[in-house]
């Protein structure tokens, strides 16, 4: 059952077939219902509710710069008469998807501050919410209703995903899937909201 009909369920004025940014559509909203449902199957220990979780993928999506988390990209699955929130899924929009090889290697390369991949990385928004918020502000609002549990390990994810372990990350990717402007551009980006987080996490 994706996000818009749970939405709708609890809301017969939220607008179900909506597109693009929906007015209504908050994390908020997200949370407040999730936190009814069982974390994904599998889950870490770290997640004690479906809350829990989506607050993880909103930090993900900060993390990654995925602008995309609209209301039928998250759900959740029935199994065995419980229901979870399902696996994070769907984050195509991330990493400067859309840029060309030419505009990574400027954005890399340039002296101009306003046009730096720090400058690129901050002025990123979740495109969907209601009121295109910032990512990073989106993350930090969630991980502030999240459990301790929650904050408390994600916040040693990210302190161990060292500038070595992104490298690497981003070096299994086959060339013929991540140029070499890609990858150097990924690099920049998870390495400068991983410090961004890390620097106004809970």
């Amino acid at each position: 059952t994706h996000g818009n009909e749970l939405l709708s369920r609890a809301d017969p004025d939220y607008p179900l077939e909506a597109k693009g940014e929906v007015p209504g559509y908050t994390p908020d909203r997200c949370l407040d219902l999730l936190a009814g449902y069982h974390p994904p199957l599998g889950a870490g220990p770290g997640f004690t509710d479906a809350a829990d979780a989506f607050a993880g993928y909103l930090v993900l999506d900060a993390l990654v710069a995925n602008t995309d988390r609209h209301h039928e990209n998250w759900c959740v699955l029935q199994h065995a008469g419980r229901s979870y929130l399902a696996p994070c899924y769907d984050l195509g929009t991330c990493l400067g998807f859309q840029l060309t090889d030419h505009e990574r290697q400027e954005r890399l390369e340039t002296a101009d501050r306003n046009r730096t991949v720090m400058a690129w990385c901050e002025r990123g928004t979740s495109r969907t919410f209601d009121g295109s918020p910032g990512l990073v502000d989106v993350a930090i609002a969630a991980m502030h209703r999240a459990s301790d549990a929650t904050r408390s390990m994600l916040r040693d994810r990210l302190s161990t995903f060292s500038d070595d372990r992104i490298a690497d990350v981003v070096a299994e990717v086959p060339a013929d899937r991540m140029s070499q402007w890609a990858g150097r551009f990924a690099i920049e980006v998870l390495r400068i909201n991983r410090d961004r987080l890390l620097e106004t996490l809970p």
